[in-house]
C-alpha cells in the first residue's frame, strides 16, 4: 500500500479499532467476563502485569501458540516495539528494542538487549534465538533495565519463563508441516513423582528446507534443523520451601544464511560487476532475488545445554530469599561464501572469499541471590547479589583469492585469528517502592556494578597456505600476540513516582540510567596496545500508564519514552577494507509513544494489538563512515561523513500490529470452530549506520491467516495457515557487498513470501 495512504487510513483504523473494541462491553449479556490477568517478574517480584511500573509486553505461551511463534525472532511480528536483523550467523544477528540493539563482530562486546531463561542471563544474544516450546511465557521489557537486570541491558530484556511441572498428569504432543518441506515434532509430558515432588519433560525437533535457490549445485540454502529436550523437576517439602532443577539441551544444523545480490549496477568498477554477473549465471540481482550462485559450504551449527537450580524460601518474617546458581556451555561455528559465486581461485576480475568461518566455545557460570518484601506488606521491595562469570574462545579464518585480468594488482590473502575473552561481573542491587499515601508511591533502586574484563588475541601473517597454483600469505593486518585488561565499576539506578486512580487504572513516571560496561576490538581487526571503547551509557525517561476498563474486558498499556545514549557501541567498516572495527559512535537517541491493547469482544470474541511511533536517530557522530560513491557536495570529506540526524538501523519510525480471532461451537457438537486475522505494518528502515540511500527498506505489511477445530474439552486440534498472505516481499537486512564494492546485496527471510501449512495438537 501507498505510505501516503497508511498514514492517512492509520487513524481511521485505530479509531475503528477503538469502535468495535468497546462499544460491545457495555453488554448485559457479558457481564462475568473478563481478561485473564497476567503474573510478570519484570520487577524481580511477581507482580500483576498491570501493577509494574515498567514498560513491559507479556506474550503468553497460548498466544505463542495461536500466532504461530516459533522463535525469538518472529517475536517482532507480536511485539511492534521489536525488530530483528538478520546477518550471515548467529552471532552476528541481532534484536532491537525501541531502535536500540547491538550487532558487532567483535567478542568482547555485550549486547544492549539482555536475555533471560527461566531466571538466568545468558551472556550472548546468540545463545537467546532459541525455538520457544512449551513456554509459559515470554516478557519483552522495553528501555534499559540495569538496575534489576545487570549491565547489558541497556536498551531492554527479553525473559523466556517455560512451563513448570504440574501435580496432575498432563501432556501434549503437536506436529506442523508447511510448505518446504517444513516439519515441527514438539511434545511435553508432566505429573507427579511424589506427594512433594514434580516433573516436566520437553522435547523438539524442528526442520525446513531452505528458500534460497542455488544454481551452482541445486542446493536450497538458509534451511535449518534443530532439536532439543527440556527438563524441570520441582520439589515442595512444604509450603514455604520450593526447588526447581532445570536442565536443557539444543542443538542446530542450518545450511544458512547466504547473502543474495540485490544490484550490481550501482558498483563503481563496473568491469568487474560485469565480471560477477558472468560467474553468477542465471542469477537475477533485483530487490525480490532469492538465488545465489555459491560454491562453497554454507552453514550454522552450534549446541549449548546449561542446568540452573532455583531455591524460593518464604522465611518466618514473610520475606522470600531466592537463589539461583547456574551453569551453561554454548559452541558455535559457521561458514559463509562471501562472493556467492561458483569460480576458483583465479577466476578473471571475481574475487574469491569462500572460507570465511569460525569456532566459539563459550562457558558461562551465574549465581544471584535476592531478598524480597513479605507478599502481603505495603513496602515492596527486593535486594541481592549478582556474579557472572564468562569464558570464550573464538577462532576464525579466512581465505580470499586474487582477482585478475587488468582490474587491478592481484592479492592473495589469507587469515587466522584466534582469540579469547574472560569476564567477571559482580554487583548488589536493590529496589524499592514505598507508599507515601495510600495512592501515591515513590521507586527507588540502584545496582553497583564491578567488572573486568580480559582478552588475548594472537595472529600469525607469516603463515602460508597453498591451494593449487596460488599460495595465500596472512597479508590481514599486522602480527598480533597480545593481551589486555580493564577494570570498570559504575552505579545505575531508577527512581519514579507511581500513582493508582483505582484498581483498574495505574500511571508511572520514572527515570533510568542504564550501562554497558567497556569493551575491545576482539576480532580478526585487533591492533596491538589497542584502548578499550568507552562504556555506553543511557539516560532514560518514561511516563505510562495501564488501564482495565469495561468490567475488564479492555486493557490498554500505553507509555511515552525518551532515551540518550552516551558512547552508543557500534561497528563501522574501513575505507576500502573488508574488515570492520568496535568503535563509540558518539551520541543516539530514542524517543516516542507505544500503546498495546486487549479487548475481550464477546465470550469468543478477542481483538489485540500494538502500536509504536519511534524517532531512533544519530544525535552526534561527527566521523561517520561515507557510503560507496558518496560525494563531497554529499556530506563525504576525507571518506568521513557528520552523521548527526541520521537514522539508527532497522528502526521503523511507526509499526503497528492488529489481530483479531473469533471462536464458536459449531451447533450441537463437541467442536468449537475459530478463525483468526492478524496483520503487521512497519515504516521504511534504514539498515546502514552511514545512511547509504541504496540500504533502505520501503515500508511493507504482511497479513496472516489461520483456522481450525478445537475439541471444546481442549484434547484435540486441527489447525489451517497462511503466512503472509498477500505474498509481500521484504529484506531483514540490506548492506553494501564487501568485495564487489558499491554493489547491494540482502537477506529476504522465509517469511517473505506467502506458504501454507496446517498442524494437529493432542492434549490430555
Amino acid at each position: 500500500m501507498n505510505p501516503v495512504a497508511h498514514e492517512k487510513a492509520l487513524p481511521v483504523a485505530i479509531a475503528l479499532t477503538l469502535a468495535t473494541g468497546t462499544a460491545p462491553l457495555t453488554a448485559q449479556e457479558g457481564i462475568g467476563l473478563e481478561l485473564e490477568e497476567i503474573i510478570v517478574t519484570a520487577t524481580r517480584i511477581e507482580r500483576s502485569l498491570q501493577e509494574v511500573p515498567v514498560a513491559v509486553s507479556a506474550v503468553t505461551g497460548q498466544s505463542l501458540e495461536q500466532n504461530f511463534v516459533g522463535g525469538i525472532e518472529n517475536l517482532a511480528e507480536v511485539v511492534p516495539s521489536l525488530t530483528f536483523t538478520q546477518s550471515s550467523n548467529d552471532l552476528n544477528s541481532r534484536v532491537q528494542i525501541r531502535g536500540i540493539g547491538t550487532g558487532v563482530f567483535s567478542s568482547a562486546v555485550e549486547p544492549s538487549v539482555s536475555f533471560v531463561l527461566d531466571g538466568v542471563v545468558l551472556g550472548r544474544q546468540s545463545q537467546g534465538l532459541q525455538d520457544l516450546v512449551d513456554i509459559d511465557r515470554v516478557e519483552v521489557l522495553r528501555g534499559p533495565q540495569s538496575t534489576l537486570f545487570g549491565k547489558n541491558a541497556s536498551a531492554g530484556v527479553i525473559s523466556v519463563v517455560t512451563k513448570d511441572p504440574s501435580y496432575e498428569t498432563e501432556g501434549m504432543f503437536e506436529v506442523l508441516a508447511a510448505e518446504g518441506g517444513e516439519q515441527h515434532y514438539k511434545g511435553a509430558i508432566s505429573g507427579p513423582l511424589s506427594e512433594i515432588a514434580s516433573a516436566r519433560l520437553t522435547g523438539f525437533f524442528k526442520e525446513r528446507d531452505g528458500h534460497i535457490d542455488n544454481l551452482a549445485d541445486g542446493r536450497e540454502l538458509n534451511g535449518f534443523e534443530s532439536q532439543g529436550l527440556r527438563g524441570k523437576l520441582m520439589i515442595e517439602p512444604s509450603d514455604e520451601l520450593t526447588f526447581r532443577f532445570i536442565a536443557d539441551y539444543r542443538e542446530t544444523d542450518n545450511d544458512c544464511c547466504q547473502l543474495q545480490y540485490r544490484d550490481l549496477s550501482t558498483a563503481l568498477i563496473p568491469a568487474q560487476a560485469a565480471a560477477v554477473a558472468q560467474a553468477l549465471g542465471d542469477v537475477r540481482p533485483g530487490k525480490e532475488n532469492t538465488k545465489t550462485n555459491a560454491g562453497s559450504d554454507v552453514f550454522n551449527e552450534s549446541e549449548q545445554w546449561g542446568v540452573s537450580g532455583q531455591v524460593d524460601w518464604v522465611l518466618s518474617s514473610g520475606h522470600t530469599l531466592t537463589s539461583i546458581t547456574a551453569y551453561r556451555e554454548f559452541d558455535f561455528n559457521n561458514n559463509i561464501d562471501v562472493d556467492g559465486t561458483p569460480g576458483e581461485a583465479g577466476t578473471p576480475g571475481v574475487v574469491q572469499l569462500n572460507l570465511n568461518a569460525g569456532d566459539t566455545r563459550l562457558e558461562q557460570f551465574t549465581q544471584e541471590v535476592r531478598l524480597s518484601s513479605p507478599a502481603e506488606s505495603d513496602v515492596s521491595y527486593v535486594v541481592g547479589a549478582y556474579a557472572f562469570l564468562l569464558d570464550l574462545d573464538r577462532n576464525f579464518q579466512r581465505r580470499l583469492s586474487p582477482f585478475v585480468g587488468g582490474l587491478g594488482q592481484a592479492i592473495f590473502q589469507s587469515g587466522e585469528f584466534d582469540g579469547t575473552v574472560e569476564t567477571t561481573n559482580l554487583s548488589l542491587f536493590g529496589e524499592l517502592t514505598y507508599p507515601l499515601t495510600d495512592r501515591l508511591s515513590v521507586i527507588a533502586g540502584a545496582r553497583y556494578i564491578d567488572e573486568e574484563l580480559e582478552y588475548t588475541a594472537f595472529r600469525d601473517p607469516s603463515r602460508t597456505l597453498v591451494e593449487g597454483d596460488f599460495a595465500f600469505t596472512n597479508a590481514q593486518g599486522n602480527p598480533a600476540d597480545i593481551d589486555g585488561s580493564t577494570d570498570d565499576s559504575t552505579v545505575t539506578g531508577r527512581v519514579g513516582l507511581s500513582y493508582e486512580f483505582n484498581a483498574d487504572i495505574n500511571a508511572y513516571a520514572t527515570y533510568s540510567r542504564g550501562y554497558k560496561g567497556k569493551a575491545f576490538n576482539v576480532a580478526a581487526t585487533v591492533q596491538q596496545d589497542a584502548e578499550p571503547i568507552d562504556a555506553e551509557e543511557v539516560d532514560a525517561f518514561e511516563v505510562g500508564l495501564k488501564a482495565r476498563l469495561f468490567d475488564r474486558r479492555l486493557q490498554i498499556n500505553s507509555a511515552f519514552f525518551y532515551s540518550k545514549y552516551d558512547n552508543f557501541q557500534a561497528q563501522v567498516a574501513l575505507p576500502g577494507e573488508l574488515v570492520a572495527i568496535l568503535v563509540n559512535a558518539g551520541e543516539v537517541e530514542s524517543s516516542g509513544f507505544e500503546t498495546e491493547f486487549t479487548a475481550l469482544l464477546s465470550e469468543g470474541f478477542t481483538l489485540s494489538g500494538g502500536l509504536t511511533y519511534t524517532d531512533a536517530e544519530i544525535d552526534e557522530f561527527p566521523q561517520g563512515q561515507c557510503y560507496p560513491g558518496q560525494t563531497e557536495a554529499q556530506g563525504c570529506v576525507g571518506g568521513l561523513q557528520d552523521l548527526a540526524g541520521g537514522e539508527l538501523q532497522n528502526a521503523p519510525e511507526l509499526k503497528y500490529s492488529l489481530n483479531g480471532r473469533y471462536q464458536t461451537a459449531l451447533g450441537a457438537s463437541a467442536w468449537d470452530g475459530y478463525v483468526q486475522l492478524g496483520y503487521v505494518w512497519q515504516d521504511d528502515v534504514q539498515f546502514s549506520l552511514n545512511q547509504d540511500p541504496l540500504t533502505i527498506q520501503e515500508d511493507y505489511g504482511i497479513a496472516n491467516l489461520s483456522f481450525g477445530l478445537l475439541d471444546q474439552q481442549e484434547r484435540y486440534q486441527i489447525n489451517f495457515f497462511v503466512r503472509n498472505l498477500f505474498d509481500e516481499s521484504y529484506a531483514n537486512n540490506i548492506f553494501r557487498d564487501a568485495l564487489v564494492t558499491g554493489a547491494v546485496a540482502h537477506y529476504i527471510p522465509r517469511e517473505a513470501e506467502r506458504f501454507f501449512g496446517g498442524s494437529f495438537r493432542v492434549s490430555f
